[in-house]
């Protein structure tokens, strides 16, 4: 799961519980695809497809909106339903 940094996966305790539950019963492995081929541009190939040499995942922030933030909660009074989810290597603020 990811952790908390600033303001960045400030996720509510019953939203953590939720996702933990959810990935405990994917298993231990995870299978991927993605769909990186284009079409073979050349003329002869016609119907061919071609695979990029070298391919990478650019790290990615979204947002959510968390309905189980309860801001009643002591602790959580300030906290926001807008929440923004991404991978942090360093925190700036």
């Amino acid at each position: 799961m990811l952790q908390q940094a600033g303001r960045y996966n400030d996720l509510s305790p019953k939203l953590v519980e939720k996702i933990n539950d959810r990935l405990d019963s994917f298993g231990k492995k995870v299978r991927y695809k993605f769909e990186i081929s284009n079409e073979d541009p050349h003329p002869d190939n016609k119907g061919k497809r071609i695979f990029p040499f070298l391919w990478t995942l650019d790290p990615i922030t979204f947002t959510i909106i968390d309905n189980d933030e309860d801001v009643t909660i002591k602790g959580r009074e300030n906290k926001q339903k807008l929440k923004r989810i991404g991978i942090v290597e360093t925190l700036k603020e």
